[in-house]
């Protein structure tokens, strides 16, 4: 459950919750199944947790799995930085898709060098550098970019 596949734990680093836009759209997923967006409950919601002082619903789950975002003033979460983080990879497979109904999927998974040593991306190998996901993200809107300008040439 949490050795060397991508989740969004307290304890790991931010790469590991990245990732999902990538393995999502190279694995060509249906879907991504999320819970814990705001759980400040124990275990089977007996009795409530400040999120604050505990992160792991009373000790019921890893650190940070039942909620992304911290009760704020006025009803309005905050956003922790896995939130952020999460919301990247999403926007990663956003630019992802887009890419792809501009060049097709085959040419933005080239583009993706989706482990980031030249391999074959999985649920249990990725590039474990931060950076890499910058770079491929950076290179795609580039590329997305230079399509939308051509096609204004075009014109």
């Amino acid at each position: 459950m949490d050795r060397d596949v991508a989740n969004r734990f307290i304890s790991m680093p931010s790469v590991r919750n990245r990732v999902l836009g990538h393995q999502l759209f190279a694995l060509a997923c249906g879907g991504f199944l999320h819970w814990g967006f705001n759980f400040y409950n124990t275990a089977h919601s007996l009795a409530p947790v400040d999120p604050f002082t505990d992160t792991c619903a009373g000790g019921a789950f890893p650190g940070g799995d039942a909620f992304m975002v911290y009760p704020g003033p006025d009803r309005k979460p905050w956003e922790s930085i896995r939130y952020k983080v999460f919301a990247q990879a999403m926007w990663d497979h956003r630019a992802f898709s887009l890419l792809a109904k501009l060049i097709g999927r085959e040419s933005v998974l080239e583009l993706m060098d989706t482990n980031g040593s030249g391999g074959r991306l999985a649920m249990d190998d990725f590039s474990y550098d931060p950076l890499h996901y910058r770079r491929v993200r950076e290179q795609v809107n580039e590329r997305i970019a230079q399509l939308i300008d051509q096609q204004l040439i075009d014109q």
